[in-house]
């Protein structure tokens, strides 16, 4: 009866220290690349921005997402402390078409961007991202 007793115990122990670890990490869901892809779109480049004037397009090409860490108590970058960021490092072709005049072609302006970002959860638990600023940062325009 006793080992019994203490299987049972041992099981309802085990049970317990599962669901708290599963409460832990359904906090923090993992950032996907297809999440930050769509993150940066529709933060950055909205649709709403685009017109039969002018309309951006964003092609990535890499995308590296560092291990999250959850900040201190005190406040970072303007982060709250207890804010779990995750580091993402960003390369992505922006092209904007532009046709001011429907006669002649359109012109292109076409950024290489290598961006660093830190996403997190809003108040509202959605995706958000903040801009790393940093010398490794490159926005390199060309003509098309």
């Amino acid at each position: 009866m006793k080992k019994v007793f203490l299987l049972y115990f041992v099981l309802l122990i085990a049970f317990v220290h599962l669901n708290s670890c599963l409460a832990q990490t359904g906090n923090h869901t993992s950032l996907t690349k297809q999440i930050v892809e769509e993150t940066i779109q529709n933060s950055l480049y909205p649709a709403s921005n685009n017109s039969d004037v002018s309309k951006t397009t964003l092609e990535f090409h890499n995308v590296t997402i560092a291990k999250p860490r959850t900040l201190k108590t005190e406040e970072l970058y303007g982060f709250a402390g207890g804010t779990t960021i995750y580091p993402v490092l960003v390369k992505f072709t922006s092209t904007d078409r532009i046709q001011d005049d429907p006669k002649i072609q359109p012109s292109f302006d076409i950024h290489d961007i290598t961006q660093e970002y830190y996403f997190y959860k809003d108040d509202f638990g959605k995706w958000a991202l903040d801009i790393v600023s940093g010398s490794g940062n490159r926005d390199v325009e060309t003509q098309k």
